[in-house]
């Protein structure tokens, strides 16, 4: 993190805030992009660790790009059955 040009109190602040919420540091992945720390954990939760490890995403991005797909897929096929209702009326 110092690396990255994080502020060694900002990254003292965030190890602390993290420890404070009881999560295991060693099971966690940190992201910064030098002002923001994020704890990653393998559920695909990510905590901000600069706000005392308040929740900053939690989504399924496979579920929703599963999602997606259906609706694209689904739209395919009406989009399909109306234009052939079209050309079959014409």
């Amino acid at each position: 993190m110092l690396d990255a040009g994080l502020p060694s109190i900002r990254v003292r602040a965030a190890l602390a805030a993290l420890r404070d919420t009881g999560h295991d540091l060693s099971s966690l992945r940190l992201i910064t992009d030098g002002r923001h720390v994020w704890a990653c954990h393998d559920d695909g939760e990510i905590l901000d660790a600069l706000r005392a490890g308040q929740l900053a995403l939690f989504v399924a991005v496979d579920q929703v790009a599963a999602d997606v797909d259906a609706d694209v897929r689904a739209f395919s096929l009406e989009r399909a059955a109306f234009v052939e209702g079209l050309t079959a009326q014409g």
